[in-house]
């Protein structure tokens, strides 16, 4: 009898620290900017692990290339992106649901705040500060 309370404990224990954080499961897999200027061509690509590339081809050159990632830290979710910084930019997630979220990073210069919202089948994401907004619409490729 002991034994088995003591298993039942130990069963509670296990599942109380499983971890519930809902990642955004719409982000995954490839995107195609659809409102580019007509000479580029813009790409994001996100693994089941939460990890991507977003990369800007002119003239078949790579004109910009970020890596990005959702990682946990501290109990929270950050929007990880390096490439462009010498050391990693993390932003906060600030707000999440099953089709968005935002996240900031106000000591950035830019963008302080990055949004990204799955909708009528398309992925829309935008980055801004107090004076500029640039906002993205991407297509799933097959």
């Amino acid at each position: 009898m002991r034994n088995a309370l003591l298993l039942l404990l130990f069963a509670i224990l296990i599942s109380c620290q499983q971890d519930t954080t809902q990642y955004p499961n719409f982000l995954l897999g490839s995107w195609k900017r659809v409102n580019d200027s007509p000479e580029n061509h813009t790409y994001e690509h996100w693994e089941p692990d939460f990890t991507g590339i977003g990369y800007t081809l002119h003239s078949n050159d790579t004109v910009f290339k970020e890596h990005l990632a959702i990682i946990k830290k501290n109990g929270k979710l950050y929007l990880s992106i390096t490439g462009v910084n010498e050391s990693p930019t993390l932003f906060e997630f600030t707000q999440q649901n099953a089709s968005s979220f935002t996240c900031n990073n106000p000591e950035n210069a830019f963008p302080k705040i990055i949004h990204y919202e799955y909708k009528d089948n398309f992925l829309h994401a935008s980055i801004s500060n107090e004076q500029q907004t640039i906002n993205f619409k991407f297509e799933r490729l097959p």
